[in-house]
């Protein structure tokens, strides 16, 4: 088992004065704090005899789920029972969530689908490619009859998606303006509903077409044994193809759940007309590592001969390998930045206030000029008017997003990795200063999986908030108007499709924990309980960063807006680390109408 050594970690937060200085002790400390018991720099692999994950049912639940039973939808149906078939439909999706993480390096069976390229990089479990092609030809499809983008990346994916989403929805209004060709979108996760992650011109599917067209598809599988019936996510991808194919769809946006290379999302085949890949760095190493070389590799994947790609540019050794993937794949691939749409940028738009998302906005339109391209012909592109008005539909909750509640300030991001954080740090640290707050009162809401490695995430957030200032140049940061701080954590958390039993085998859990809720305790079955372990690590570096700070453990989200809302008129409250986390919040805040129409 892994365990975070709480000395370097210290290292990293005393004396920061400037960024150079962080990457430095920062590097001292991913060399440094992590013990494993192999003692060869590597985690436990556990496998069975045949080198699959020791899982239930391949990876599903068992035969002795009961599949809820579909209730028909006709023109007398009222809107209670459309919404039973709804909530009927969610919980057959959630059936076939996988019982736990693959733990067992993929080998291929001699005889397994010739459709799955060959292993190069390292991959857990059994590649979701498998049997995607077949199960789509039982629903109906040879191939997806649309024309689609494919994007990949460990950050920024679904915003870049969303955003070619709704560039290619303004294009296509003002070039067809009686009768605008559909665009679809599949994205994730979801915040609050599944129907989240399936759009059509930008808006998630209603209930009840995402019920019967579920339902619909479920039983051309069903005579297919439980074990050989896709999982939660490889259901998502035929849902959405069969959503987008019924409703008339004829341009579509996919994001890969994770990887590229062998994602369920790649049956797509020659549906995609053009690749792109977001920024890529250290997330998910357990299935993709345990190299950044190996991670590149895999989200090159979504490369093919019949498709022009992009990719963010980046580190070096990340370029050269996605160069060597193009190559081996038969096609080119375009290395973009801010520069290489120059003056299409729109100003003035809040959305692109940060770096990262006038990089992925970038990205979106280098992808949907050449979807245009391919489809439409030489010379036919974005206008400044479709990249503008674009920027109208664009919605993505709980990505760099701001929710006033009187003179309170929410600010929210699902950000979940390492990488992620100085970029979060920065942005809340900027609307801070910018928005007169900086001698409100500061609050973090923070939360992140058992699978991710928890301290070093937190470590990021905390030293890249306390190299940057909430006050204004011409202020002193040391004034005695300077902001109270407040840390809040939750001693029990809801991690969405994450299953507990999944949980016993992440390499960040430490010893002591016991990540496996107590039935005899009054916690949701869903929820997990923080470990004492972690919880004191948190305090130990908020103590550290932040002397006086005042820390807080509640039980759950709802506890935590409470004490929020208690420190303080006029306060800034940043909410990270987790989508789920997000999703909760923005749950509540729909309960209470705080947001109309979330």
């Amino acid at each position: 088992m892994v365990t975070v050594a709480s000395a370097k970690t210290n290292g990293l937060l005393h004396g920061i004065d400037g960024k150079n200085q962080l990457n430095g002790l920062w590097k001292t400390h991913r060399e440094g704090s992590v013990v494993d018991e192999n003692g060869n720099g590597t985690s436990p692999v556990y496998e069975n005899k045949n080198g699959s994950p020791e899982v239930q049912e391949n990876g599903v639940k068992s035969t002795g789920h009961k599949n809820p039973e579909p209730i028909t939808l006709n023109k007398n149906t009222n809107e209670e029972d459309a919404s039973e078939l709804y909530k009927r439909a969610v919980e057959l999706l959630e059936s076939r969530y996988r019982m736990r993480d693959p733990s067992a390096t993929y080998s291929p069976k001699p005889d397994s689908d010739t459709t799955v390229p060959k292993v190069r990089a390292q991959l857990k479990g059994r590649p979701r490619l498998e049997g995607m092609k077949e199960w789509l030809k039982i629903i109906g499809y040879d191939t997806p009859p649309f024309h689609a983008i494919h994007i990949s990346g460990t950050k920024g994916k679904g915003s870049t998606s969303t955003f070619a989403s709704t560039l290619l929805t303004s294009h296509l209004h003002h070039t067809h303006p009686s009768s605008a060709p559909k665009t679809g979108l599949f994205i994730s996760p979801h915040l609050l509903t599944p129907r989240e992650r399936i759009l059509i011109n930008n808006i998630p599917i209603s209930p009840s077409l995402f019920a019967t067209s579920l339902f619909h598809i479920w039983s051309l599988l069903s005579p297919l044994p439980d074990h050989a019936r896709p999982r939660y996510m490889q259901l998502l991808d035929l849902l959405s193809i069969h959503v987008f194919a019924s409703q008339g769809v004829q341009f579509a946006v996919y994001e890969t759940h994770s990887g590229g290379e062998f994602d369920s999302t790649r049956v797509l085949g020659d549906a995609v007309k053009v690749a792109g890949v977001a920024v890529i760095g250290m997330d998910h190493i357990r299935v993709l590592g345990p190299t950044i070389e190996d991670v590149a590799w895999h989200k090159g994947g979504v490369f093919s001969s019949h498709a022009k790609a992009f990719a963010l540019h980046g580190e070096a050794t990340i370029e050269r390998v996605l160069a060597e993937r193009a190559k081996e794949r038969d096609t080119e691939v375009e290395f973009v930045n801010t520069e290489s749409v120059q003056g299409r940028l729109p100003s003035g738009e809040e959305i692109l206030e940060t770096e990262v998302m006038r990089m992925n906005c970038a990205l979106a339109i280098k992808l949907v000029d050449e979807l245009l391209r391919v489809v439409y012909g030489e010379g036919v592109e974005l206008s400044n008017r479709d990249i503008k008005e674009g920027f109208r539909g664009f919605g993505l909750a709980g990505r760099f997003q701001k929710v006033w509640e009187g003179g309170r300030g929410w600010f929210l991001d699902g950000a979940h990795n390492e990488m992620a954080m100085p970029v979060v740090a920065d942005w809340f640290a900027r609307c801070v200063r910018e928005g007169g707050r900086s001698t409100k009162p500061i609050t973090l809401i923070f939360n992140t999986p058992p699978t991710k490695d928890r301290l070093a995430i937190f470590v990021q957030l905390i030293a890249h908030l306390k190299i940057l200032s909430f006050s204004p140049p011409s202020s002193s940061s040391f004034s005695s108007q300077a902001p109270t701080i407040n840390f809040i954590f939750l001693s029990s958390a809801k991690y969405g499709t994450l299953p507990p039993s999944s949980l016993s085998s992440s390499p960040f859990l430490s010893s002591t924990s016991s990540p496996i809720p107590d039935t005899s305790t009054s916690i949701p079955s869903d929820y997990l309980p923080t470990s004492t372990h972690i919880l004191s690590s948190y305090r130990s570096v908020c103590e550290l960063a932040y002397p006086g700070c005042r820390i807080s453990v509640v039980e759950g989200v709802k506890e935590a807006m409470a004490v929020a809302r208690g420190t303080g008129k006029g306060g800034s409250i940043l909410v990270t680390g987790h989508m789920v986390l997000v999703g909760e919040v923005l749950g509540l805040f729909r309960e209470e109408g705080v947001l109309e129409g979330l």
